[in-house]
């Protein structure tokens, strides 16, 4: 995989949707067992809580995933509480 050694990536004020986050979801699903990701900037990118049902169980195999931020994204209740279910 050309980016196995991405750290950090940044899609802030993208406004990549929900349709953008099914194509990220599968990015690092197929790179799962070689990703180094650290960091994943997606504050302003206008994503819901449908982005979290395509992320959260990708999250868990992100295993240097230390921070992810959704900041200024309408996630409400049901998309913030999704990480910390473990039913995803």
């Amino acid at each position: 995989m050309a980016c196995a050694s991405l750290e950090e990536l940044n899609i802030s004020e993208n406004h990549i949707t929900n349709e953008g986050a099914t194509v990220l979801a599968a990015a690092l699903a197929y790179g799962q067992s070689e990703f180094t990701l650290k960091t994943l900037h997606m504050s302003y990118a206008s994503i819901n809580h449908m982005t979290m049902t395509f992320l959260c169980p990708i999250m868990k195999y992100c295993k240097n995933l230390e921070v992810i931020d959704l900041s200024s994204n309408e996630l409400g209740d049901k998309g913030l509480s999704l990480p910390f279910q473990g039913t995803y």
